[in-house]
């Protein structure tokens, strides 16, 4: 869940903020937008934009409807960044808006390196100007959205709008990249499932460093969380007193002491002594995955990233992707001890597999478990690529009409592969006849609908989607509902009968994300991830008593699962030491826990003023810590996220 936030939302003021009461296109008058050509292009856009109060909002053909939501929903950002850093930005600030990471990764408007696949924004320091492509749902846009306005808002504050000016204070002040990106991730979603996930592997794990020597990925959950400290500890007015105070004297030690009283430090122990005093009560409370799943393709075998598994229908082998080279590919694996077998794809060596979907479940096998698919940037748009496992044969099916595919799914029964795919911003479910060629679009509408996967028979599809309750799929376009004015910030489970078209609604939280449904053998029961008690862990959904019932109650947290086609195998990534890592799961349907509700973390506590249990360490801990800690005192008061 991304976009729990403790600053809260500001509320759609844009009758007074947005010119004339609304946003206009300013394109009508022919004034087209151009960014040089440097990068290979594949064909050229023809730039409008339209303005709000503050923003310049560049789009172009078909992305009209985005580029509406994006200036709503910066200045909405922008009400809540001003507030908190306690500063008015001097000039208007450029966002320019992509319809898809395609389109991004070869812009000419900002620096990328030549691999930009798990970048979702930046933000161009001398222009200060913003570029943000449309990753497949607007949770996360919007979320980039706020975090590249904060960088640019933090530009305008401490380097001003010229370049002189720029390169003058940045000899004078070089803010650490913890402080930037940190700030940034806790101004765009104040706490979140992910990071409290991230933070708790690095706090178990002794991986979390002190505050001044927070570098890499570390930077953005770590920097996080020191700025979700302060602010619950000392008050969120005291983001603002840093800031201002660090403008003025050019010293993020000074400004830190000035606003908490303690040295970097000194507030970097307490701060690390909070962490522990919630996070270490989890070890007995909870399971350790490799108590209830073995690693099988690890750091040690594999590389330092390995991310997408796909169990063969059989289970004997395991398709995933890994950075072992150096660069994203595609190994075969063993399903039984992880041993290679062997290197099917080398990604981003030519222009047949430019870019490979690292962060969603990309691949998947034929029934017969010789082929394997995947979705791929080829040349200027993306494609299923159906690769032969044994001589490495492979046949690119691309889709028109489509920016851009993240998920794919083989039918167990036939050459039918379902797919999510996001066209002129808008994510829908397709299915792929390999045979015909012909694609069909079941969806069609402005949800956001991901990773489909399909019943024993082939009849149906299971995705999970921000939906709602709208359940007739074509009939909310942009014509019907405006996305700005629907809750779009959390994730239900649905299944779509394929013959009938009817869309079924299966889960109905209204605060955590239940996703990424599997069937396994029997059509009567789904497996899916949900962090309902704060922590992703496997559930399941009896389609005909409609219970629910958890699977797991792990430390950390689950990202994605694979099921072989009988469900007795499952192929889990989950943290290990700041790692994704592979693990095998048997017999997962089979698992009984001793209770049907899991006890919160102390972050799920933080969001719910009310839980049948207490988190561990809210249970544990004596009147005189829970006042001392925030985030426990967060937690018995049930206030800070509500």
């Amino acid at each position: 869940m991304r976009n729990r936030s403790s600053v809260g939302r500001a509320g759609w003021l844009l009758a007074v903020l947005l010119v004339l009461g609304g946003l206009e296109p300013a394109g009508v008058w022919a004034q087209y937008f151009s960014f040089g050509k440097n990068k290979e292009q594949y064909g050229q856009q023809e730039w409008f934009y339209l303005q709000s109060r503050h923003f310049d909002v560049y789009y172009y053909q078909g992305g009209y409807d985005l580029a509406d939501f994006t200036a709503r929903a910066a200045e909405d950002a922008y009400l809540q960044i001003s507030e908190l850093f306690q500063h008015q930005i001097s000039d208007r600030i450029p966002i320019i808006v992509y319809q898809s990471h395609n389109d991004f990764a070869v812009t000419n408007a900002v620096d990328l390196p030549a691999y930009a696949e798990g970048i979702g924004g930046v933000t161009e320091l001398f222009k200060n100007r913003v570029a943000v492509p449309f990753v497949g749902d607007y949770r996360s846009y919007r979320q980039t959205l706020h975090h590249e306005l904060v960088h640019a808002v933090l530009n305008d504050m401490f380097y001003g709008g010229t370049i002189q000016s720029i390169i003058q204070n940045n000899i004078q002040l070089r803010i650490p990249h913890w402080f930037n990106e940190g700030l940034a991730e806790y101004a765009s979603e104040g706490w979140s499932t992910e990071a409290d996930n991230w933070v708790r592997d690095a706090v178990l794990h002794d991986n979390l460093p002190p505050i001044a020597y927070l570098s890499g990925f570390a930077s953005y959950q770590a920097g996080q969380s020191v700025w979700d400290y302060v602010a619950e500890q000392y008050g969120r007015e005291k983001v603002g007193e840093v800031l201002q105070r660090l403008r003025l004297t050019r010293s993020v030690e000074g400004s830190f002491k000035h606003a908490t009283g303690l040295s970097l430090e000194d507030l970097s122990a307490r701060w690390q002594k909070s962490l522990k005093e919630i996070h270490y009560p989890e070890i007995a409370a909870r399971e350790d995955i490799r108590d209830i799943a073995r690693p099988i393709i690890t750091r040690e075998n594999a590389g330092f990233y390995n991310t997408s598994p796909a169990l063969s229908p059989q289970g004997d082998r395991l398709a995933f992707i890994t950075t072992r080279s150096g660069l994203f590919d595609v190994y075969i694996a063993s399903a039984n001890d992880g041993k290679l077998l062997k290197k099917l794809i080398e990604g981003q060596t030519s222009a047949e597999f430019e870019s490979l979907r690292i962060l969603s479940p990309g691949l998947t096998w034929s029934p017969d478990g010789r082929r394997l698919a995947l979705a791929v940037k080829s040349g200027p748009s993306d494609a299923i690529a159906v690769v032969d496992v044994e001589s490495g044969r492979t046949t690119h099916y691309r889709v028109p009409q489509i920016d851009q595919i993240v998920s794919v799914a083989w039918s167990p029964v036939d050459d039918r592969i379902a797919f999510a795919a996001s066209m002129d911003a808008q994510s829908d479910i397709y299915v792929l006849d390999l045979q015909t060629r012909e694609t069909i679009n079941y969806t069609s509408d402005v949800f956001s609908d991901h990773e489909p996967a399909w019943s024993p028979d082939g009849s149906a599809l299971v995705f999970h989607s921000d939906r709602g309750s709208y359940t007739v799929p074509g009939r909310s376009t942009t014509e019907h509902i405006r996305i700005a004015d629907h809750d779009y910030g959390q994730f239900d489970l649905y299944r779509l009968t394929l013959a009938t078209g009817r869309l079924e609604r299966l889960t109905f939280d209204e605060v955590w994300d239940e996703r990424s449904p599997r069937y396994g053998a029997d059509p009567d029961r789904v497996l899916f991830i949900s962090d309902r008690n704060g922590i992703d862990n496997l559930y399941e959904k009896d389609l005909t008593t409609g219970r629910e019932r958890p699977l797991t109650d792990v430390i950390v947290g689950l990202s994605q699962v694979s099921l072989s086609a009988d469900g007795k195998k499952a192929a889990l990534v989950a943290l290990e030491e700041g790692t994704p890592t592979i693990y095998l799961m048997k017999t997962p349907f089979e698992r009984r826990l001793d209770r049907d509700v899991l006890a919160p973390s102390v972050w799920a506590q933080r969001v719910m003023q009310e839980t049948v249990q207490p988190a561990p360490a809210l249970a544990l801990a004596p009147a005189s810590l829970r006042q001392a800690n925030p985030f426990l005192r967060d937690a018995a008061d049930g206030v800070a996220y509500a």
